[in-house]
């Protein structure tokens, strides 16, 4: 958490897939 969020949010965006959910 904190670190990778934004990336995290725009692959989940990108793949469609919510890898894991983060604040």
């Amino acid at each position: 958490s904190g670190i990778g969020v934004d990336s995290a949010s725009a692959a989940s965006c990108r793949t469609g897939v919510i890898q894991y959910v983060v604040p």
